[in-house]
């Protein structure tokens, strides 16, 4: 079953390198274990990776992980509300939120402001368990908390007056892409 989980990882690596190679500074929204840094900042050597989250613990352990990227001035990693970005506008090239939507208090927050520091003809990607992942046990999290979390999600991008583009896809994990117009 772990084998069947860990899948996602390869297709991950897919999405970062087709989708954001042309990204030059990306906003990643949820630090969590740092593996979504890893794979950008390997996969992409030219990007400059701001990484947040809303967790202290999770910044800590990034900035020891992450020591050389830091140093090398390709990663900041910031303690902050998923729900209230302390960007201005249109900042980032691509900003990106994987496997996090599921803890994120305010979804409708987040999904705005998201949005909001995303460049014209920036890309946006969101990435969460499905509630097949769930029985999969791939996590622990409740399938119809990964439910609510992505009908929510769902309902907050149909609202959006500025998508370009919008693509979905649905088992084992949602992946939405976005392409932001102008607002």
């Amino acid at each position: 079953m772990q084998d069947m989980c860990r899948a996602w990882i390869k297709e991950y690596s897919k999405i970062i390198e087709s989708l954001l190679k042309e990204s030059r500074n990306i906003l990643d929204v949820g630090t969590g274990n740092g593996l979504i840094i890893d794979l950008i900042l390997s996969i992409l050597p030219h990007v400059y990776l701001v990484s947040i989250d809303d967790i202290k613990h999770n910044i800590e352990k990034a900035k020891s992980k992450f020591r050389n990227y830091i140093e090398a001035k390709r990663l900041k990693l910031m303690y902050m509300d998923l729900s209230k970005f302390e960007f201005a506008d249109c900042t980032f090239d691509s900003v990106v939120s994987f496997d996090t939507l599921h803890r994120v208090k305010d979804i409708p927050s987040t999904i705005a402001e998201i949005i909001r520091v995303t460049r014209e003809n920036g890309i946006i990607i969101l990435c969460d368990w499905s509630t097949s992942a769930a029985y999969l046990k791939c996590t622990e999290e409740d399938p119809q908390k990964l439910a609510n979390t992505m009908s929510a999600v769902f309902s907050e991008v149909g609202k959006l007056n500025y998508i370009k583009e919008l693509v979905a896809i649905l088992v084992p994990v949602y992946i939405i892409v976005i392409r932001k117009r102008k607002q």
